[in-house]
């Protein structure tokens, strides 16, 4: 957690960073955003999974999207695992890059690959908007998504077979 870290802009918006952050998980899903100053500044959420959902048996009997800021999961027949850990392990995160070369590695991230990502969690104070960051990994629905500015990320691709 960070009691006293100073406030910064990043265009027109004010950030806020609320404690430090690193991540190594899946990605299970991604949603690219276009239109808006909060798009501007967020350009792209990734769903994550860690834990049991980074496991691709569990991920297999699911199916994940993502639309208006938020991560959904379904599944047909007998729940493959507990709401509480799905919920437990996976989260849609808002990213905010730091520099252009951040950018462009996060939009390269695919479905399946293993991100890490090191920054801070951020409430967001926009023009007319704001996005308050989960502190908590035990939390759903509006208000559960953590916002990151994202410093520093790397990608580890899957094993794709050729022509894929």
């Amino acid at each position: 957690m960070l009691d006293n870290a100073r406030a910064f802009t990043v265009g027109t918006a004010t950030l806020q960073p609320r404690a430090k952050f690193q991540l190594e998980a899946r990605v299970l899903s991604r949603e690219r955003y276009w239109l808006g100053d909060r798009a501007k500044l967020m350009p792209i959420d990734i769903a994550f999974g860690w834990a049991q959902m980074s496991d691709t048996a569990l991920l297999d009997k699911l199916s994940i999207s993502q639309g208006m800021r938020f991560y959904y999961w379904q599944y047909a027949g007998p729940a493959p695992a507990a709401h509480e850990v799905i919920i437990r392990s996976s989260a849609n995160m808002h990213l905010i890059p730091a520099t252009p070369e951040v950018l462009e590695t996060l939009l390269a991230a695919r479905v399946g690959d293993v991100v890490r990502l090191e920054g801070d969690l951020v409430d967001v104070q926009g023009n007319g908007w704001e996005s308050k960051t989960s502190l908590t990994r035990v939390d759903s629905g509006n208000g559960a998504c953590e916002t990151v500015y994202v410093r520093a990320v790397t990608i580890r691709p899957i094993s794709r077979p050729p022509g894929r």
